[in-house]
Order: structure tokens, then C-alpha cells, then sequence
């Protein structure tokens, strides 16, 4: 499964014009993807959470 995410997490990136990242705070971002996979009978919405990463001083 972590592959597949992976897949999708990385589509998303190369594909800016498409996927638009949404700030909902300073450190969160969210998008969301409709996803087709071979295995299942119909596609399915996701929705993508990032935390921006504050490196420790």
C-alpha cells in the first residue's frame, strides 16, 4: 500500500497545474485526487494531508 501512496503523493507533485496544494495553516496543506486503481470497481476520492517539516535550531 505505502508504494501506491507513494505513486500518488509523487503524481500529484509533477503535476502542479492539476493537483493544487491548499494551505490550511502554517505548517498543513491539503489536495485531493481521484484515483482509478485496476483492483477496484470504481475510482476512489483522496484526500492528501502534508505537514511542512520545521526544522529543530
Amino acid at each position: 500500500m505505502y508504494s501506491t501512496v507513494k505513486m500518488i503523493i509523487d503524481f500529484i507533485n509533477n503535476n502542479p497545474k492539476d493537483y493544487i496544494w491548499h494551505d490550511i495553516s502554517s505548517t498543513l496543506s491539503v489536495t485531493e485526487i481521484t484515483v482509478p486503481l485496476p483492483k477496484w470497481q470504481r475510482a476512489r476520492r483522496f484526500v492528501i494531508i502534508r505537514e511542512k517539516i520545521i526544522p529543530k535550531i
